[in-house]
């Protein structure tokens, strides 16, 4: 189910992060993403909400291709990808780093 997007961004120089995967938690009506970091996740690659508190929460910028994230998604970059940190945002009482796919 899409939501409202309801934060603040702030921008950032682009920095790479090592992140490589990451499962769509939301999908926002303006295409970004919240998901979680898959890395920090020891179990394998199916996340339940009851496991949210031991992974790390970004926003992941609107893909650039005109394709879309659904919720639930498993998202593993290729070798050809990166992570790019582009900025945060601030979502409630939380600030999380906002995260942009882009080829090498």
């Amino acid at each position: 189910m899409s939501s409202e997007v309801k934060y603040q961004f702030t921008e950032c120089e682009a920095t790479p992060m090592e992140c490589g995967s990451y499962q769509i938690v939301q999908v926002f009506d303006n295409g970004d993403a919240e998901a979680w970091e898959m890395e920090n996740y020891k179990g394998g690659y199916e996340i339940d909400s009851h496991m949210m508190p031991n992974c790390v929460s970004v926003i992941l910028k609107a893909p650039e291709n005109g394709s879309s994230y659904y919720d639930d998604q498993v998202i593993r970059l290729s070798s050809d990808q990166v992570s790019m940190r582009v900025g945060t945002m601030k979502m409630g009482k939380s600030t999380v780093p906002v995260v942009k796919i882009v080829e090498r």
